[in-house]
């Protein structure tokens, strides 16, 4: 019986080192992601989005003006943590669909109009080609993919400025990421339409698993933290700069 109890204690010390490990390890990774400098330190939310929509006559030309802003002018590219503030987007000049969103919400707010969040589930091809291979393995499938959803004329309309311009031209030109389906390049619309504007990953929706909203990214953070193991969220830092080493590449 003692000799079982010590076997016991010792896989239980031996598990516990090789954790503590893996641990350390991931955050030694993630500490080597480092930061970024803001390339428009200058910005900030109340003046540009005035700048955006000055001489807009019309609810529409603001709206239009704000999702093209921000879908073109800021690149799609990857950035830790996730939930940076809206104006650190727009100083970065890059964010991911979460950011980018934020980023999207909060000039609409100021320029007066209602927003909250959506976030459908995607499959995880939505992301094919911007991944490193072993980290796209092993991807939430599907996973919460964050649009901004906009009150006009009395709807919640849907848009969703993740992929700018520039990276919509290199997946075509590549033919990668949804510029290898035909369907979705034939169906996705880049001229702004006020009936909402549907990102190249919406196309992966997984349509059996509901949307949930949110006014602000609380819901999807609360997701992260109940389906993302520890360790993986410990490793974001380090996954997301080489991620953006990848983007980066691409752009050339």
């Amino acid at each position: 019986m003692k000799n079982n109890t010590a076997n016991s204690i010792k896989q239980l010390a031996g598990f516990t080192v090789r954790l503590l490990v893996v641990a350390v390890t991931c955050v030694a990774l993630s500490a080597c992601a480092g930061s970024v400098q803001p390339q428009y330190p200058e910005r900030d939310i109340p003046s540009t989005t005035e700048e955006v929509i000055a001489g807009a006559s019309t609810d529409t030309e603001k709206l239009e003006r704000l999702f093209l802003y921000v879908r073109d002018e800021i690149d799609f590219n990857w950035i830790y943590p996730q939930n940076i503030p809206a104006e650190e987007v727009l100083q970065n000049g890059f964010g991911v669909c979460m950011q980018k969103a934020n980023l999207l919400s909060a000039m609409a707010r100021r320029a007066g109009f209602q927003t909250r969040f959506r976030f459908v589930y995607v499959h995880k091809q939505a992301l094919e080609d911007f991944l490193p291979s072993y980290i796209y393995e092993r991807w939430a499938d599907p996973f919460p993919h964050t649009v901004v959803e906009i009150r006009y004329r009395g709807t919640w309309r849907s848009f969703d400025p993740s992929f700018d311009q520039e990276l919509y031209d290199i997946c075509l030109d590549r033919k990668i990421n949804f510029g290898r389906y035909p369907e979705i390049v034939t169906a996705y619309k880049t001229d702004f339409l006020p009936e909402g504007m549907k990102g190249t990953q919406e196309f992966w929706e997984a349509t059996d698993r509901p949307s949930f909203h949110g006014d602000t990214l609380e819901p999807l953070l609360a997701w992260e933290e109940e389906h993302v193991c520890f360790l993986k969220r410990l490793m974001k830092p380090f996954i997301f700069r080489k991620a953006r080493s990848i983007m980066d590449a691409l752009r050339g």
